[in-house]
C-alpha cells in the first residue's frame, strides 16, 4: 500500500518543551497527531476580511455537500479509491512534506493543521491528558510504509534519524 495524499503526520516532543503540567505523571513525552486542516477550502481566495465571493461560496458548498454525502473515503471499490473530496483538491490541501534524507526544512511554509496532543502514561498506557488545537506545522518528513516499518523494526539507537527516533518512541508509547 501507499499513501497518495499526505494528510496526517505524527510528532513527539519533550513535555518540558510544552509548558503543560500533568499532575503526578512521570511521562516525558507529548504525542501529537497532525491532520491537514481541509477547512482551508473555505478561506482560499477569500478577501482581506475573510469573505468569499458568491461563486467561491457555491463551489465550497458543493464540495461540503458531496463530502457529507460520502461520509468517508472508500478504498475497497472495484475501480479504485473513492475519496471524500476530489483528488486534485486533496493534493492541494495535503501536507507539504520533505524527503527523509533531506536536511531539516528551513522553509517558512507551514501546514495548517488540527492537532490532537496527548500524554500517555508510559507504564500503564492510559491517557493522562489530551486536547485539540489549530496549529501551523513545519513540513514533516515523508516516509513510505516500508520505510516506516524498517525504522520501527530497527533498534532505536541504530536508526540515526529524527524520524526513526520519533517513530520508535511513539511506537513504545502506543503499544
Amino acid at each position: 500500500p501507499s499513501a497518495a495524499f499526505r494528510d496526517d503526520a505524527i510528532g513527539l516532543r519533550p513535555r518540558a518543551a510544552t509548558g503543560r503540567k500533568i499532575m503526578g505523571a512521570d511521562n516525558k513525552w507529548e504525542l501529537l497527531v497532525h491532520i491537514a486542516d481541509v477547512t482551508a477550502i473555505y478561506t482560499t481566495g477569500a478577501d482581506d476580511d475573510g469573505t468569499l465571493n458568491q461563486e467561491e461560496r457555491e463551489a465550497a458548498e458543493i464540495l461540503r455537500t458531496a463530502a457529507e454525502r460520502r461520509g468517508a473515503s472508500q478504498y475497497n471499490t472495484p475501480i479504485g479509491p473513492l475519496h471524500l473530496l476530489p483528488p486534485v483538491l486533496l493534493s492541494e490541501l495535503g501536507l507539504a512534506v520533505q524527503c527523509p534524507d533531506a536536511p531539516p526544512s528551513t522553509s517558512s511554509a507551514a501546514n495548517p493543521c488540527l492537532t490532537v496532543w496527548t500524554y500517555i502514561d508510559e507504564s500503564t498506557g492510559k491517557i493522562l491528558d489530551c486536547g485539540l488545537e489549530r496549529t501551523a506545522v513545519a513540513p514533516p518528513v515523508a516516509l513510505s510504509f516500508s520505510e516506516a516499518a524498517s525504522l520501527l523494526s530497527a533498534p532505536p539507537c541504530r536508526t540515526g534519524s529524527r524520524a526513526g527516533s520519533t517513530l520508535a518512541v511513539a511506537w513504545r508509547l502506543l503499544r
